[in-house]
C-alpha cells in the first residue's frame, strides 16, 4: 500500500521503481527516466496501478513484469526505452490501458508465452508484439494469453 506521485525519478542503476512480494502501491504522475536498468520492475506477486507517469529513455524496458507480477497499468506515456515500451515474461501478466507505447527501440509491448499450445505460439514464436501506438485495453492473462479488448 502507499503511493508514490508527483516525483522525478531519474538516473537510477536499477530499476526506477520496484514492486514486490505483493505490494500495492499507487505509482502517479512521477517522470521515471534515464535508468541504467528498467524503468518500472513489477515481480513476485507485486501488484500496483501505474498510472499517468512518463516512463521513457531507461536502458531497458520502460515496464517489466515477472514471476506473478500482475498492475494495472493505464494513461502512462512509456516511450524512448532502449527495449520494449512493456516486457512481459516469466509468468508476468496484468492489466494495460490507454498507455502510449511510441518510439521504444525495440517495439510496443513483448509478452515471452510459456507452454502454450495456441497460436501464434505454434508457429515456433519465441515472442508476440502487439504493435499497436496506443493500447486501448490489453489484458496479459495468467498464462501469458494476450487478448485485445473493445472498450
Amino acid at each position: 500500500e502507499g503511493t508514490v506521485s508527483d516525483n522525478e525519478i531519474t538516473a537510477n542503476t536499477k530499476a526506477g521503481v520496484l514492486i514486490k512480494t505483493s505490494a500495492n502501491p499507487v505509482v502517479a504522475r512521477n517522470q521515471i527516466a534515464k535508468g541504467l536498468e528498467t524503468g518500472v520492475y513489477v515481480f513476485d506477486s507485486g501488484l500496483g496501478k501505474l498510472e499517468g507517469n512518463e516512463i521513457c529513455d531507461n536502458a531497458n524496458a520502460g515496464v517489466l513484469v515477472t514471476t506473478d507480477g500482475m498492475p494495472f497499468v493505464s494513461k502512462n506515456r512509456i516511450s524512448r526505452n532502449a527495449y520494449e515500451g512493456v516486457w512481459i515474461c516469466k509468468k508476468g501478466r496484468g492489466t494495460f490501458e490507454m498507455n502510449d507505447l511510441r518510439q521504444n527501440a525495440k517495439g510496443t509491448m513483448v509478452a515471452e508465452p510459456r507452454d502454450l499450445k495456441t497460436s501464434p505460439w505454434q508457429l515456433g514464436l519465441r515472442a508476440y508484439v502487439v504493435e499497436k501506438s496506443k493500447n486501448e485495453r490489453l489484458r496479459v492473462a495468467t498464462h501469458y494469453r494476450i487478448c485485445l479488448l473493445a472498450t
